[in-house]
């Protein structure tokens, strides 16, 4: 069974590629939806998800300047991203799935991973994230 948070993800980005499908395509847009998924110890504080437009930034992302801004040095690839690599973070398990779903300057994006805690999502994906 897929988890809600998934099928919702999923479905909004569905959605939003039909619609814009050929406006995307042609001028290499950028929307992404994002999305935090608490797993361990707080679970109970809820899924979170925000949308994310470049050029211009925009969506219901907190931070979509600097999100945006290292989306393109990574280009686009949540994988490169180069995070905040001096960052220190305790060794508690409480692990946060990360997803992205979208299109990234008329790229297909699906990104997936589940990280040890919050600290450990900033450190790998800088702003991204941020919800």
């Amino acid at each position: 069974m897929l988890p809600v948070w998934a099928g919702l993800i999923a479905a909004a980005t569905m959605g939003v590629a039909a619609a814009t499908a050929t406006t995307a395509t042609a001028t290499q847009d950028t929307f992404l939806v994002l999305g935090v998924q608490a797993l361990g110890l707080q679970a109970h504080s809820g899924d979170r998800f925000a949308t994310l437009r470049c050029d211009p930034p925009s969506g219901t992302h907190p931070h979509p300047e600097s999100a945006c801004r290292v989306l393109r040095e990574a280009g686009g690839d949540s994988t490169k991203v180069v995070g905040q690599p001096g960052t220190l973070c305790p060794s508690v398990d409480d692990p946060v799935t990360a997803i992205a779903s979208g299109d990234y300057q008329g790229r297909r994006v699906m990104f997936r991973h589940t990280y040890l805690n919050r600290c450990d999502l900033a450190r790998h994906t800088g702003p991204i994230f941020e919800l």
